[in-house]
């Protein structure tokens, strides 16, 4: 099992009261609990990876290579010491990279991964959620049961971690030479293949790249890919070309590309796309007995004593449970809002509550700033990482640099901006080191107080306007929603309004279906047709039956419609497909705005029929054959005046092959109406007070 690999090979030194024995695969446990107090931590922050172990038992990994390279030597291609020799150097750098991780809730410790990682499962990736959760199991990631794919979910699901859970398995139970590499540190000035190629040089070892070229054309490596939407925006469009190009002619490379949810993203050829599945109570539970072996204590054991009384959502991933263990481990309660949980893990922090160290002190602050004082300062700097798309730095100088940006722009004067920085990392651990590079433990902290400074900004609805309606949107959906939680009518009277406005001028649908198609073209560009199954239809083989599919237009997919929807129909005894094909949510269309704009779409027996040949043969009519129709107002009332639309709506968009018509929210005029009548009652009854305050 992975748990007995020498990832969780520790050594630390041996004081009274704690034991370490061997278990099978070498693995070194704590045969009691961990010392509490600073003791303890000092045992845990002392543990290195043992270098000679991690040898050993890369060893058959490293052979099995050499033995592979042999027989490709019978085509005089490779020099199979060569390439053994760099591999050792290389996997015990990887296996020390992936081998730890660090959490909200033990901010100062660095945990063995197959210790403290509660593992995600993987489900089939919809646009909205679906009840279904199609689920796929991790080993058939690691066991190349599913080959190349895209993970796509928001923050806090653990994308990165996730990545070092993959990697750190398939150091040991695989044959390919796993490659982890983190978008945002990309060169822009190298290719994306050069780029992955430096990940296997050393100072003064430059890796032969024609054998590095001859692996990749052999299909050697597994390509982890981590965070494509922390790349620069201006950049994104050539990476995903090239990632594409790659995916292409790459070879038989097994090829992950990680990133939350957005516009631009690579089309990895002969790939699948998943997102992972909300936690349930079950790994909750684990990853909280998890955390309770680490500290000693049973603070997860008393949590789940009260699992029923916390809010499903508040549980639905590691992130948001490693949080709720940490809030709970201070103040014995259960936050009520998700924005409570990072409020408090400020207070928890600022002040040295720790769940370890039980003696409760706090720590020196060498900036000299106080509690409200150093969040101050923190919002700004947390605000101009945002603007400036930085989710980490690069080293000690650059954060340096922008803490002094954000000194000036709140006026904040800690005694130096090294010590302030120093305080980020040991008095007040919101941030840590992973190398060179200083990040926060979550990107969600760096959003949420991002989300502080701009509730509190002095013209706020002006400057969230302005980002809103930029280019930076996309990368501010998660601040966007701290804000929705913080202060739900400055969201409403920036985001939701300007929906709000767009929807009245859109129209509603005076029927069931109508009112399908308006919401749907309210969201996306949209396109219809009729095309022939003779012509554009591919027989294959699904659970043992033979199906015809429908061949995406690749030209509309460059043009942006990447997603379609289609049903089997005949008309004048010939079969057609209905398509409909759509673009993907705008790059700041937010769930929270559409949810307060759109009612649940429910289906039942009055607003259901069926989709007659007759009513194909209308709609060949109206649409032509084998050509694409924009589905807008205008199409949408000419087909209602001649055909069953509502058999269209029921057929096309509910098809097992596309959009699921039960995810499609409708567009409620109530609720649209709503928030303009609020919007403009806080307008009149700021003009109507204006003469009482001269």
């Amino acid at each position: 099992a992975p748990s007995s690999l020498i990832l969780a090979c520790y050594f630390a030194p041996v004081k009274r009261g704690v034991r370490f024995k061997f278990n099978i695969g070498i693995t070194l446990n704590f045969k009691e609990k961990i010392l509490s107090g600073i003791e303890g931590k000092i045992a845990l922050e002392a543990a290195k990876p043992a270098t000679g172990f991690i040898s050993a038992l890369l060893a058959p990994k490293i052979e099995k290579l050499k033995l592979w390279a042999t027989e490709k030597e019978l085509e005089g291609s490779l020099d199979p010491d060569k390439l053994s020799n760099v591999m050792e150097q290389y996997l015990t750098k990887l296996s020390h990279r992936v081998s730890e991780i660090t959490t909200i809730s033990f901010p100062q410790i660095k945990m063995n991964i197959f210790e403290a990682y509660e593992p995600l499962n993987l489900g089939k990736y919809h646009f909205h959620h679906s009840s279904e959760r199609n689920e796929i199991e991790l080993s058939n990631l690691i066991n190349e049961d599913i080959k190349s794919c895209s993970i796509i979910d928001n923050a806090g699901m653990g994308k990165s971690t996730f990545s070092k859970f993959i990697v750190a398995s398939l150091l040991y139970k695989s044959v390919r030479i796993p490659l982890l590499f983190e978008l945002r540190k990309i060169n822009q000035d190298l290719d994306l293949v050069e780029n992955l190629a430096k990940e296997l040089d050393f100072p003064g070892n430059i890796f032969d790249r024609a054998l590095f070229y001859k692996l990749l054309e052999l299909g050697k490596f597994y390509v982890i890919l981590d965070g494509f939407d922390e790349v620069a925006l201006d950049y994104q469009e050539s990476l995903s070309n090239q990632i594409q190009n790659l995916s292409l002619k790459g070879g038989d490379n097994i090829l992950i590309l990680t990133s939350r949810p957005q516009d631009t993203l690579p089309d990895i050829v002969h790939s699948e796309t998943f997102r992972f599945l909300p936690f349930n109570q079950q790994q909750a539970k684990s990853l909280l007995d998890r955390y309770d072996s680490i500290s000693g204590l049973n603070v997860g054991q008393s949590l789940f004593e009260q699992i029923d009384n916390v809010p499903a959502k508040f549980i639905e991933s590691p992130l948001l449970v490693s949080l709720l263990y940490r809030t709970f481990g201070v103040n014995k309660s259960i936050a009520d809002r998700i924005c409570t949980f990072y409020d408090e893990i400020y207070h928890a922090l600022y002040k040295g509550h720790d769940l370890i160290n039980k003696n409760g002190y706090g720590r020196e602050k060498k900036s000299n700033l106080d509690f409200e004082e150093f969040r101050k300062l923190l919002r700004a700097m947390c605000y101009y990482m945002m603007l400036n798309r930085k989710t980490s730095f690069d080293n000690w100088s650059e954060a340096i640099m922008f803490i002094e940006k954000a000194i000036g722009i709140s006026s904040m004067k800690p005694s130096s901006p090294s010590k302030f920085l120093d305080d980020l990392l040991v008095s007040v651990p919101l941030m840590h080191r992973d190398g060179n590079e200083i990040k926060f433990f979550h990107k969600t902290l760096l959003e949420y107080f991002t989300a502080e400074y701009l509730v509190l900004y002095k013209s706020s609805s002006e400057l969230l306007n302005k980002i809103f309606l930029s280019k930076l949107a996309p990368s501010f959906d998660k601040t966007f929603e701290f804000i929705a939680e913080i202060n739900s009518s400055l969201f409403d009277n920036v985001i939701t309004h300007h929906f709000a406005l767009l929807a009245d001028k859109h129209g509603y649908g005076d029927s069931y279906a109508e009112s399908v198609f308006y919401s749907l073209t309210f969201q996306r560009s949209c396109k219809i047709g009729l095309w022939s199954e003779s012509e554009f239809g591919h027989k294959r083989k699904t659970a043992g039956k033979e199906r015809s599919t429908f061949k995406q237009d690749r030209k509309l997919v460059e043009n942006g419609y990447r997603t379609c929807t289609y049903n089997l129909v005949e008309a004048n005894n010939e079969k057609y497909f209905i398509v409909i094909t759509f673009t993907e949510l705008p790059q700041n269309f937010h769930e929270f705005a559409w949810l307060s704009l759109s009612d649940a779409n429910k289906i039942n027996d009055d607003n259901s029929s069926d989709f007659s040949n007759e009513d194909a043969e209308d709609l060949l009519e109206i649409l032509g054959q084998n050509r694409w129709n924009n589905l807008n107002a205008e199409l949408i009332q000419k087909i209602k005046e001649n055909m069953s639309v509502l058999g269209l709506a029921t057929g096309a968009l509910e098809h097992e092959h596309g959009y699921e018509i039960d995810t499609i929210n409708i567009l409620s005029k109530e609720k649209v109406d709503g928030i303009l009548n609020k919007v403009r009652s806080e307008e009149d009854f700021l003009i109507e007070t204006e003469d009482l305050l001269v």
